[in-house]
C-alpha cells in the first residue's frame, strides 16, 4: 500500500528469495526509495509470508508487525521440524511451478517490533484495523480497510482453476469457520488474496468454500 506522505505499507515479506524484487519494485517501479518501507505486516508464519521480513527490516530500516502469537509458532523441538517442513513444501510447490531453486531458509522467530492484536489499528496506518482470523495458523490475522471496503486474508481463502478452497493445511477447522462468517458479516467490497491479488467479494462462493473445511 503506497502513501504519498507516510510512506509504504507491505502485507506479508514473501520468502527470504523475494527479498530483492520487492526492494527492485519499490526503487525502480514505484521510484521510491526503499528506505520508504515503513511497515511490513506477516499475517502468519509460513516462509512464503514471513521469510523475508527480517531481511526487509535490516536492508530498509522498516519495522515488522505481527499477532503475539506467531513468535511461538516454530518454537521448541516440533516447531522445528515444522519449520524444516514448511520450507521443504514451499520449496516442492515452487518446483511444481517451474521456478528455480532459491534460498528460502529464514529464522524461525519473527522478532517483531509490534505485537498487534484484534481490534487494534496499525502502527502509523491507523486507517487499517487488525482482525483476529486464526484457523489456517493459529496466529493469522486479516486487514480491514473500512473506507474502501477491503480486505486483506492472506491465505484464508484459495482459489484456483479448480474452484475454491479452504488452505491447507488447517490448524483449527473451528476457528477457520469463525473466521469465513466474520468475513460475510463485514461491509466489504474487495477481498484480497495474498495469491490471487484482487477479488470481489460477490465472486466468492462461500457455499462451495464452507463445503469443503474438514
Amino acid at each position: 500500500m503506497e502513501y504519498p506522505d507516510k510512506g509504504l505499507l507491505l502485507f506479508d515479506s514473501g520468502a527470504r528469495s523475494d527479498v530483492g524484487m520487492i526492494l527492485n519494485f519499490i526503487e525502480h517501479k514505484l521510484k521510491r526509495k526503499r528506505q520508504e518501507l515503513k511497515l511490513v505486516v506477516v499475517s502468519h508464519m509460513h516462509p512464503d509470508h514471513s521469510g523475508g521480513a527480517r531481511e526487509l527490516r535490516k536492508l530498509t530500516g522498516c519495522k515488522i508487525a505481527a499477532d503475539p502469537r506467531a513468535e511461538d509458532w516454530y518454537a521448541g523441538v516440533g516447531g522445528r521440524v515444522e519449520h524444516l517442513v514448511d520450507i521443504a513444501l514451499t520449496h516442492w510447490v515452487a518446483s511444481k511451478k517451474g521456478k528455480k531453486k532459491k534460498r528460502l531458509f529464514f529464522p524461525r522467530k519473527l522478532k517483531a517490533d509490534y505485537n498487534i492484536e484484534d481490534g487494534e489499528t496499525l502502527p502509523g496506518f491507523s486507517d487499517w484495523k487488525v482482525l483476529s482470523t486464526s484457523g489456517h495458523t493459529n496466529c493469522d490475522i486479516s486487514l480491514f480497510h473500512e473506507e474502501t471496503s477491503q480486505i486483506y486474508i492472506a491465505d484464508n481463502i484459495v482459489i484456483t482453476y479448480k474452484g475454491i478452497f479452504p488452505p491447507y493445511p488447517m490448524y483449527n477447522p473451528k476457528k477457520y469457520r469463525e473466521a469465513i462468517e466474520l468475513y460475510k458479516s463485514l461491509n466489504v467490497d474487495t477481498v484480497i488474496l495474498a495469491h490471487r491479488g484482487m477479488v470481489p467479494l460477490s465472486k466468492i462462493n462461500f457455499n462451495q468454500l464452507e463445503g469443503r473445511i474438514t
